[in-house]
């Protein structure tokens, strides 16, 4: 009896850790050049590359996995991808990694897009989110082409550096810097909580050009350090970028 029930649990246990740790992804590419392409995939964990046609002026639907059975937390999967010209010519105009990791629990899970890059004469905007994605993950990113491909991609190595960068963009407005916006890569952020105001500024030491600004949302506060007044509005945005901007779209590093 005792054998039956270790038995039991050794066979559910498998088949959760198993289960638990594989990250689902929706890749979606619109194409909105002329020039029909193939996208082609390098999949983590032993599976198969994909390969999977791009057309012209079509979005195309590819669903991924990271094939990950380990049971181990704490686990990255790397899936780089090339989209090259589907004529015999080869070229190729955009590169990539689709990104998999599996956090600190099980219900902690993130795919998202890194280092995507293209030719000169093609503009690539991408999506996608730093955020958990929960138990059972699936989770979308997106990448729109435009432009006229024309010459190829120079080949560069993928940078060593690992991480969701989920700040997109920002700006800054008002004689005071009284209004900071972050843009998260996700685009799910542009709402109007995403709008912080400069809430304070103050000397924090005697006789010293060093100030604390505080700057919300009505739920979140972040507080930045600068010499006052501010003359390089471009590094105090900067800063802004690092200080609230990254934690507000969760950017974070492998």
């Amino acid at each position: 009896m005792l054998k039956k029930i270790q038995l039991t649990l050794l066979i559910f246990f498998t088949t959760t850790s198993s289960y638990a740790y594989e990250i689902g992804a929706n890749l979606t590419i619109e194409n909105k050049t002329n020039t029909p392409m193939i996208i082609a995939i390098d999949n983590p964990n032993g599976q198969a590359p994909t390969t999977s046609p791009i057309p012209a002026h079509k979005t195309s639907l590819i669903y991924l996995k990271n094939g990950d059975n380990s049971g181990w937390l704490y686990q990255k999967a790397i899936a780089p991808f090339i989209i090259k010209d589907a004529t015999e010519n080869n070229k190729i105009y955009i590169k990539g990694r689709l990104v998999y990791y599996v956090g600190n629990a099980a219900w902690v899970k993130h795919s998202f897009l890194n280092a995507v890059t293209a030719s000169d004469d093609l503009t690539v905007d991408v999506h996608y989110t730093c955020k958990n994605g929960g138990y059972s993950a699936v989770l979308d990113n997106q990448i729109i082409i435009s432009g006229t491909p024309q010459n190829a991609l120079s080949d560069k190595p993928f940078p060593t550096d690992l991480f969701c960068r989920g700040l997109k963009s920002s700006t800054l407005r008002g004689s005071q810097n009284d209004f900071y916006t972050p843009i998260c890569f996700d685009n799910d952020h542009t709402r109007s909580s995403s709008i912080f105001w400069r809430k304070k500024s103050e000397n924090i030491e005697d006789g010293q050009n060093l100030w604390e600004h505080v700057y919300t949302n009505g739920e979140e506060y972040y507080h930045l350090l600068s010499v006052n007044p501010v003359e390089n509005v471009d590094l105090f945005q900067a800063a802004l970028n690092r200080q609230v901007g990254d934690p507000y779209c969760e950017t974070f590093y492998l």
